[in-house]
């Protein structure tokens, strides 16, 4: 299954070696650290609910800790002048990283489910006390989704099928669900037998049928990614400390061509976009930024520094401060 590029909403750009210096090096946030190691500790049952506690602490210090830190981002001008870009650090808990998630369901995953008339909602469910870590539970949990997908596709070869990932709040159970489009009714006695051979659990299987137009699918859809992504909470700390993405899609290969059909029509669009303003700049004898932004680092707020777009001497003030906070 693979993973829809979902982890744009509010990720950082590409690193460039741009800048007298380069980009400045990676460091990961002491709080994600500190998260992260947890979900790979080993515990008992009862260990997991206290060890879920404390990456939701993590995840809020983390919060705090990013609030007014921006992203700087170096460019060129169509003068073929350095630009420097400032813009908000952006995270999963970020309701700007929400805005742009609806963005792109809209404008990639509505026009892909257009094409379907019929849905249906599984929730899979599994032992949670088989599992040493939370980090072995997403493992085995998302290994046995997988084959399940799989085997659903060989009955149904033309659906396409939505993963979101949802932890209870004792730390180590696991919600997975699907949404599947192209299908209004799944035998339950073929997902249950095959989920419990999958998952080695007997635990429930849930499936109920989505009715209505592909616009309401939509909000059906984030309703469920919104569990793990806008506010700092149980399953939002764990997915975080996982790296895990908003959601996944996998498809038939047909569909991923028409996928990304929908994908290079929105880029063409937004090229065009770009097109106009160049030329509409070139009349006008004006400056504008022109290609990619590249990422050079983080920079914790200064004062007389608001996101915006810089150049000249104030451009390389920017770059040192980047660079002598990272160092």
């Amino acid at each position: 299954m693979k993973d829809w590029g979902s982890g744009g909403a509010g990720a950082t750009p590409k690193r460039l070696p741009l800048g007298p210096k380069g980009p400045a090096p990676r460091r990961r946030h002491f709080a994600w650290i500190q998260a992260n190691e947890l979900a790979q500790r080993f515990g008992a049952f009862e260990d997991f609910a206290d060890y879920a506690k404390r990456q939701v602490a993590y995840a809020e210090q983390y919060v705090r800790d990013t609030s007014g830190r921006f992203i700087v981002l170096e460019g060129r001008s169509t003068c073929d002048t350095r630009l420097v870009k400032v813009v908000p650090y952006t995270h999963r808990f970020h309701s700007e990283y929400v805005k742009r998630l609806e963005l792109r369901l809209k404008k990639e995953v509505l026009p892909f489910l257009e094409r379907f008339k019929h849905f249906s909602h599984v929730v899979l469910t599994i032992d949670p006390k088989r599992f040493p870590s939370q980090a072995v539970a997403r493992s085995a949990v998302s290994k046995a989704i997988h084959s399940l997908v799989t085997r659903l596709r060989r009955r149904y070869p033309w659906i396409a099928v939505f993963k979101v990932i949802e932890w209870q709040k004792n730390g180590i159970g696991i919600h997975a669900h699907l949404l599947v489009a192209g299908k209004e009714y799944i035998p339950k006695d073929f997902i249950e037998a095959t989920w419990s051979s999958l998952s080695q659990s007997g635990w429930a299987v849930e499936i109920r049928p989505v009715r209505g137009e592909a616009k309401y699918v939509v909000r059906y859809l984030l309703k469920y990614i919104l569990k793990s992504v806008g506010s700092v909470d149980v399953s939002s700390a764990i997915n975080w400390a996982l790296n895990v993405r908003a959601f996944s899609v996998s498809m038939p290969r047909e569909l991923r061509s028409e996928l990304k059909a929908i994908r290079e029509r929105v880029e063409e669009e937004e090229r065009r976009r770009q097109m106009a303003l160049l030329e509409w700049a070139d009349e006008k004898g004006v400056c504008i930024p022109v290609g990619d932004w590249a990422y050079v680092g983080t920079l914790l707020g200064v004062l007389d520094i608001k996101p915006g777009i810089y150049e000249g001497a104030e451009a390389d003030r920017i770059l040192e401060l980047v660079y002598n906070e990272a160092m």
